[in-house]
């Protein structure tokens, strides 16, 4: 976890606002700070986006090639990520610091978004044959906490807009598929992503739980539970960061909060893959 620069007094101060229910920039335990996203912002790439979460900016691009599926899922397309952490971000990202935040989050990532969450199918062109290999490219522009919602949120919104050309599929006589482009370059090819999970964090702050903490209220984080929730409400992936303890009797006020935040998270998604203009702002 991030950490910002606080003396203990600052921290004390910061804690004890927690546990009134008072965060220092006014939010609720369960609130999001303003989102905007900004999509098509990579030319060379099939669908992207450009997230600004509070102060936190990321930038999600998603590019594709043909490939030969794997023998033990021939029916399947492939998924990718690669994370690069700008070391104008955030100190931390300097060295070799920015190589282990961005394999935390190619983590949650993968798992967030398997197989298991992602319809992989409609990445099939022939099967056992040729597949969609995606790779979903991500930029850390500036880091002022809550990386992995962030992250999560802007590859859900780059799949969503992503276009991929119509494939027109021939095979001859002994077997061998032949494979070009539609005649029409207009015909393009959408995915279904609106079951991919969100991801809500929720840190545990003193005996208080939060949602989407700054680089303040991560300094004095000691435990982090990521959530995945489908558009149904559904957990689809739990994972646990930091070396606090939980009560388990606080297990389901947490699994409340990240659900309610996750609603919220559902609308913004909704709303701004429904504009008609490039540009989406959640006050």
């Amino acid at each position: 976890m991030s950490e910002a620069f606080l003396s203990e007094y600052e921290k004390i101060f910061l804690l004890h606002g927690v546990q009134d229910d008072l965060r220092l920039d006014g939010r609720a335990p369960n609130d999001y700070r303003p989102i905007r996203v900004e999509f098509e912002n990579i030319n060379n790439s099939y669908g992207s986006c450009q997230l600004i979460l509070g102060d936190t900016k990321v930038v999600a691009a998603v590019k594709a090639e043909l490939d030969t599926p794997d023998v033990c899922t021939p029916d399947m397309g492939k998924l990718d990520f690669f994370v690069d952490c700008s070391a104008n971000a955030a100190p931390e990202f300097q060295g070799r610091g920015g190589e282990q935040i961005a394999s935390q989050i190619v983590n949650i990532l993968t798992n967030l978004f398997s197989s298991k969450n992602f319809d992989l199918t409609q990445l099939c062109v022939v099967p056992g044959k040729k597949c969609w290999h995606l790779y979903v490219d991500i930029v850390l522009l500036e880091s002022s906490g809550n990386l992995y919602d962030a992250c999560a949120l802007a590859t859900k919104l780059a799949l969503s807009r992503a276009r991929f050309p119509k494939l027109k599929i021939k095979s001859d006589d002994e077997g061998q598929v032949e494979i070009d482009f539609a005649d029409d370059v207009d015909e393009v090819i959408q995915l279904n992503v609106e079951s991919l999970p969100h991801s809500v964090s929720v840190c545990k702050i003193g005996n208080s739980y939060v949602v989407d903490s700054d680089l303040k209220e991560e300094s004095v984080t000691k435990v982090r539970i990521m959530f995945g929730f489908d558009d149904k409400g559904n957990i689809r992936y739990t994972s646990k960061d930091g070396f606090g303890s939980l009560d388990p009797d606080s297990l389901y006020s947490i699994i409340d909060i990240a659900k309610n935040s996750s609603i919220k998270l559902q609308q913004f998604y909704t709303n701004a893959i429904s504009t008609t203009n490039n540009e989406y702002y959640s006050s």
